[in-house]
């Protein structure tokens, strides 16, 4: 009989342990659905963008060589649409598998609570754990974003000075295995003497609107790719190779950003003094009003909580909030109440800590 208990307690824990694997991999296969959505929902805005561009191109030059000019508009137009199907039909394909393995892995979900409900000896012995099969994703795929680039209008070689569609580069972003719990370990690290470049991206042939003084704050987003901002009004994702993939227009310079622990870009808008959040419908979202603070650097902890450096005339300080923008503490003045910061412009957290 005291076997027969042990015998269940052990596979009662199995179950859990299978649930906890569950968990994790269920997240982050909502996390790749919620991308997929989000570029879904960007992809028409771009490529309507691109049709503007051309049309505004087209209207300048319409009085000399009408005919071959609308030749050329519309060749170009229906490559942007070619490419735009493609766009949707990979990302549509992409979305609808991670949405069959999410919904494999809410069935296992429930089953393995009845079956751990049930408390059948004979129906717990026969429990095989089923989450090896999700912990291997396949490499993801995306085109970079193509671009219409309008040329110089010439009387000879019209179609050489109208403009083209940027070539696309097909990305294959690498498969990866969740690592089981138990292999993962931290590790003690240690500050090299003489830090090493792994990567170099150029922004000067990526960067899309007017041009730009300095770049001031880098995000990574995930599968080797980065938001970046500075000073201009237009927020890029990259990847590590210099390609773009997304863009997005804000209505202050993109001086200071972080990523919140949903996986969303935050924004400081030092225009209206808010920190703005863009959510993956691309919609823009204001969860903290600091006026008449200014908002600078910040930084997201894995418990969702965001640490924010404010400043004013002759005063700053650094506040503690809520992923939902509600105030938890405040840090400005030390022991015999001097200032703690001058000017706070970045702050980290320690992740080991």
């Amino acid at each position: 009989m005291v076997e027969l208990v042990e015998v269940k307690r052990e596979l009662i824990q199995k179950i859990e342990t299978e649930n906890e694997n569950l968990q994790s991999l269920r997240s982050i296969y909502q996390q790749n659905l919620n991308d997929m959505k989000s570029r879904l929902m960007s992809l028409p805005k771009h490529y309507e963008k691109q049709r503007e561009d051309i049309r505004k191109t087209r209207a300048r030059s319409f009085l000399k060589w009408k005919e071959e000019i609308d030749y050329i508009a519309l060749q170009l137009q229906r490559q942007l649409h070619d490419m735009e199907s493609q766009d949707i039909t990979g990302l549509k394909k992409q979305e609808e598998f991670f949405k069959e393995k999410l919904a494999s892995i809410e069935i296992l979900l429930r089953e393995n609570k009845d079956l751990k409900a049930s408390n059948k000896i004979d129906k717990l012995v026969r429990f095989k754990p089923n989450s090896d099969i999700f912990t291997d994703l396949p490499a993801l795929q995306e085109y970079t974003r193509p671009k219409f680039h309008a040329k110089t209008f010439e009387d000879f070689k019209l179609k050489e000075h109208f403009g083209e569609i940027s070539g696309r580069v097909l990305l294959e972003h690498p498969a990866y295995r969740i690592q089981n719990v138990k292999e993962i370990k931290i590790y003690k690290k240690i500050l090299l003497k003489h830090p090493s470049v792994l990567f170099k991206i150029n922004m000067k042939s990526i960067w899309i609107e007017d041009s730009f003084e300095s770049l001031t704050s880098i995000v990574h987003f995930g599968y080797n790719r980065v938001w970046v901002g500075g000073k201009s009004k237009c927020l890029v994702l990259v990847d590590f190779n210099g390609n773009l993939i997304d863009d997005i227009d804000i209505a202050s310079l993109g001086n200071y950003l972080a990523l919140s622990s949903k996986g969303n870009l935050l924004f400081s808008n030092t225009k209206e003094n808010t920190v703005d959040e863009i959510l993956c419908d691309r919609t823009l979202s204001s969860i903290i009003f600091a006026s008449p603070w200014e908002p600078k650097g910040m930084t997201c902890t894995s418990a969702g909580e965001l640490f924010v450096c404010l400043y004013k005339k002759d005063d700053s300080k650094v506040a503690k909030y809520t992923d939902h923008g509600e105030l938890i503490s405040e840090f400005q003045y030390d022991k015999e109440n001097h200032l703690l910061f001058n000017i706070p412009d970045c702050i980290a957290v320690n992740v080991l800590q």
